[in-house]
C-alpha cells in the first residue's frame, strides 16, 4: 500500500493529473458536440416527417464533429424528446436572422434593438464578424463565428417594445 501511495504522489508531481483533467474536459467536449449533432439529425428527421418538433432547439456549436467521433458516441445516444414550444412570431424571427444593416426591414423601434448602443440585444448584432479560416487556403472554407440567437431575450424585448404603445408605431 505504501508503494502505491508513493507512486501516486510521483504521478501527481509529474503533472499527469493536469493532463488527465484536460483529457477528460476535451473528451466531454467531443461527446457534447457529437451528441448535439445527432440531436440535430433527429430534429431534422422529425421536421420533415412530423412538422417542427421544437422552436427552441439549435445546434449550439460553430463546428461539426468528425464522423469518427459520431461513431464513438452514437452507441450511448438516446433519441431525444423535444419540448413543443410555441412558434416564434415573424418579427422575432426577423430579429433572430437579420444582420444589423437590415434593420430598416423592421418597424423603427424593433430595428433599434439591432443598432442602438443602449439596446439590451446589441451583443447579438456585431458590426464585425470573427472568421476562423481553420488553416484552409481559401476564406470560403472557414467558419464565420457569429453569435447564437437568444430567442428568449428576443421575445422579451419584442414584447417590451410592442407593449410600450407610446413609442411603437403599429402601421
Amino acid at each position: 500500500m505504501k508503494n502505491f501511495i508513493n507512486e501516486f504522489k510521483a504521478f501527481i508531481l509529474r503533472g499527469n493529473v493536469v493532463d488527465m483533467a484536460v483529457g477528460v474536459v476535451v473528451g466531454n467536449s467531443f461527446k457534447n458536440i457529437s451528441t448535439s449533432y445527432l440531436i440535430t439529425f433527429c430534429w431534422i428527421y422529425q421536421y420533415y416527417y412530423n412538422g417542427i418538433p421544437s422552436w427552441e432547439w439549435y445546434y449550439p456549436f460553430h463546428y461539426s464533429p468528425f464522423i469518427s467521433d459520431l461513431t464513438i458516441y452514437s452507441n450511448d445516444f438516446i433519441y431525444p424528446i423535444f419540448d413543443h414550444s410555441t412558434p416564434i412570431r415573424p418579427f422575432e424571427q426577423l430579429l433572430a436572422i437579420l444582420p444589423p444593416w437590415s434593420s430598416h426591414c423592421l418597424p423603427f423601434q424593433l430595428g433599434q434593438l439591432m443598432t442602438s448602443i443602449e439596446s439590451p440585444l446589441i451583443d447579438l448584432y456585431p458590426n464585425k464578424v470573427k472568421h476562423d479560416d481553420n488553416n484552409h487556403k481559401y476564406t470560403w472554407m472557414g467558419v464565420n463565428l457569429i453569435p447564437f440567437s437568444d430567442n428568449k431575450r428576443i421575445k422579451r424585448e419584442v414584447w417590451n417594445v410592442i407593449n410600450n404603445k407610446d413609442n411603437f408605431d403599429k402601421h
